[in-house]
């Protein structure tokens, strides 16, 4: 089953949170052997395919579309941002065919950069309701902080990975 990343909204705007998580889910998501991420490649043709640029955003909407071309089972979606003190992060999945919600997570942290750590176990139980084994969550999860807890760090990552992508 194909899996379309839209990646990460936060409210307020903050685009270093929102790519480092992205990246940081991409990470995580890509862990499984049940889930199949749509490669760069597929999304990139396929948004030219579309009439659109290949560096575009994946909004949900966007995403929705380019999952139903590609003939993918659902988009997972994220928003993280900051709500007094705390911070929180929501992942949603949703069914390409009809948008039908096929589930979320939610976590909170009293830093930003702990949301880094919280999207571990957010993560692994987004992969869990999408059917894969806890033991294959537990054999092949490595927490992204072990990488890196900065978030700036990963947003230079996704930032480079993106430039590469279109041949920067």
């Amino acid at each position: 089953d194909t899996l379309i990343l839209a990646g990460f909204t936060s409210q307020p705007v903050d685009p270093v949170l929102a790519n480092a998580l992205g990246q940081a889910l991409h990470a995580q998501m890509g862990q499984s052997p049940v889930l199949r991420i749509a490669s760069e490649e597929n999304i990139r043709s396929t948004l030219a395919l579309m009439g659109r640029a290949p560096a575009t955003p994946l909004s949900p909407d966007v995403a929705r579309d380019l999952c139903r071309r590609l003939g993918g089972k659902a988009v997972l979606a994220g928003t993280a941002g900051a709500l007094g003190r705390r911070f929180f992060l929501t992942l949603r999945v949703t069914a390409c065919a009809d948008g039908e919600s096929l589930g979320a997570q939610y976590a909170e942290s009293d830093t930003r950069e702990g949301l880094l750590a919280a999207l571990g176990p957010v993560s692994a139980k987004m992969r869990a309701s999408l059917g894969e084994s806890l033991a294959s969550i537990r054999k092949l999860s490595t927490p992204v902080e072990a990488t890196t807890p900065s978030l700036e760090a990963l947003d230079a990552y996704s930032l480079a990975l993106a430039d590469k992508a279109v041949g920067q």
